[in-house]
């Protein structure tokens, strides 16, 4: 999917970290054990997502209430909860575990450990510092203190270059819990004698008895926390009220979110002058670029839209595809839209022969007003198409009212500008008036013709007085012009900023 461009911009790239799960204090020796990485996540059809949050440990609360709280004390409760106050908590007591629903990765929670261990003991955990979007891939390995002993089981997390960022900025990993689905995985819970390893792996160590952690355990973990990796992209699809066929499309076609560095190399089209690349669908796979910039996110979701219709559109037979080829064409010849033909020009520079595939992508996701046809058609796929055209006019209208505000800018500027250079003539002249007339009056009272210098006088006075009006006049435009310079410049920068958040090309910068 293509967006235009606007301001040009550079990136950096970040390494990557490694995020260690460790269940026995021993060395590892690699021992793959099968996942479940090539399979569909659960929650693409079902809607229901794993979750996984690495989140700080606040302290121990009180067990689960035996009875369900009534309006007001939970009120209380909730609000104890929010404040991220253990103190408070402990107060209140009463507080409830915090349902999947509520489970949102900016707040605190109340989670307890999973109950294979005696006692399920609960904790308050603060806003998450890692959730499965951070997390670029997972295994397990196993590990023995020798040869013939018993093996226990370690998992290892790879962060993606934005999970290393946000925890690089907090290195701490004593303190911490691992939490899935709600609940904190057994083991993970860090204690302060733990060590840190640093470099380009980041190791957390979590201490528990050995064989805590069993195999299937440890497989089954893994799952989870290898489908907790598509929490995001599942958000798309609900978002984006897909059917159950759209969602099985989706899911068949693995999406990923890819950080800069990593989507430049799954999705090889770079930018071109005019606009930029955000994703890319082929090969049964969907590659989406992460775009974290609050007023721009919504890029994502559109953009897994746009790819899922690529792959739905491989998927028509001969005969339907003909038939919406015929109905996608009359759409784009009744279209007024610049923005629309700018674009599918574009596409065709880049992707010769597929205008009606892209054309395929674009209606279904940004078009306001389609056919009758046409809507029925892309019901098969969108429960509510509009919210999807909402999405996409949401973050275009930033592009397009920041765009707004330089060009009128720009227009008040050189408007400014032609006024100063005809105030310039004018000041000029009325300058050269009154010099003129100061000459000839001091001409003639050196020939001793008093009376005739003084009838000049006025008519001097009156062209210095016009010519220190024309100057006050124009020292406020010059101010004037000045201060919506600066503006305009500051709403470039604002532009490039924007271009920052969605270009993967990296700008060099001038020597000097």
């Amino acid at each position: 999917m293509l967006s235009p461009r606007s301001w040009r911009w550079a990136a950096v790239r970040r390494t990557g970290l490694v995020l260690i799960l460790t269940v026995a204090l021993t060395w590892v020796i690699p021992a793959p054990v099968s996942g479940a990485a090539t399979d569909i996540p659960d929650g693409f059809l079902s809607g229901e997502a794993h979750a996984l949050r690495v989140r700080p440990i606040l302290g121990e609360v009180a067990p689960e209430p035996k009875h369900r709280l009534r309006p007001p004390a939970a009120r209380v409760a909730a609000a104890a909860m929010a404040s991220c106050d253990l103190a408070q908590v402990t107060k209140v007591g009463a507080v409830p575990s915090t349902d999947r629903p509520d489970d949102i990765p900016s707040a605190c929670v109340v989670n307890s450990v999973h109950p294979s261990t005696q006692r399920a003991r609960r904790y308050l955990l603060g806003p998450s510092r890692l959730t499965g979007s951070d997390v670029a891939s997972v295994r397990v390995s196993e590990t023995r203190v020798s040869r013939k002993a018993t093996p226990t089981y370690t998992v290892g997390m790879k962060l993606t270059d934005r999970g290393a960022t946000a925890f690089a900025a907090d290195p701490s990993t004593t303190g911490l819990a691992v939490v899935v689905d709600g609940e904190i995985v057994p083991g993970t819970l860090s204690t302060a004698n733990e060590p840190i390893n640093g470099g380009s792996e980041l190791t957390l160590t979590y201490g528990a008895k050995p064989g805590t952690l069993s195999r299937a355990a440890a497989t089954r973990l893994v799952r989870s926390i290898d489908q907790a990796r598509s929490e995001e992209v599942i958000g798309f699809a609900e978002q984006l009220t897909m059917t159950r066929e759209a969602r099985a499309i989706f899911a068949a076609n693995a999406p990923r979110i890819d950080d800069k560095g990593r989507f430049a190399k799954d999705c090889p089209i770079p930018d071109a002058q005019d606009t930029f690349v955000l994703g890319c669908q082929g090969g049964d796979r969907i590659f989406l670029l992460r775009v974290d910039r609050p007023d721009l996110a919504q890029i994502m979701s559109v953009t897994a839209a746009h790819e899922m219709l690529h792959a739905a559109y491989a998927r028509l037979d001969p005969a339907e595809r003909r038939r919406i080829d015929r109905l996608v064409d009359e759409a784009f010849t009744s279209s007024t839209d610049q923005r629309l033909r700018d674009l599918v020009t574009e596409y065709d520079k880049l992707e010769p022969g597929e205008r009606r595939n892209e054309l395929h992508s674009l209606l279904g996701t940004e078009a306001t007003t389609l056919s009758r046809p046409l809507e029925r058609y892309y019901r098969r796929y969108f429960r509510d198409r509009t919210r999807i055209v909402e999405a996409f006019n949401g973050y275009q209208s930033v592009f397009d009212a920041l765009r707004a505000q330089y060009e009128q800018l720009k227009s008040e500027v050189d408007s400014l500008e032609a006024q100063l250079q005809g105030l310039s003539g004018q000041l000029d002249a009325a300058g050269g008036e009154a010099d003129q007339l100061a000459g000839q009056i001091e001409s003639l009272r050196s020939q001793g013709r008093i009376e005739e210098s003084n009838r000049l006088v006025g008519t001097q006075n009156a062209a210095v007085n016009r010519a220190h009006a024309l100057a006050d006049r124009y020292n406020g435009l010059v101010d004037e012009y000045n201060a919506k310079v600066n503006a305009l410049n500051a709403l470039a920068i604002a532009g490039q900023q924007l271009d920052d958040a969605i270009s993967t090309t990296v700008a060099v910068a001038p020597e000097g």
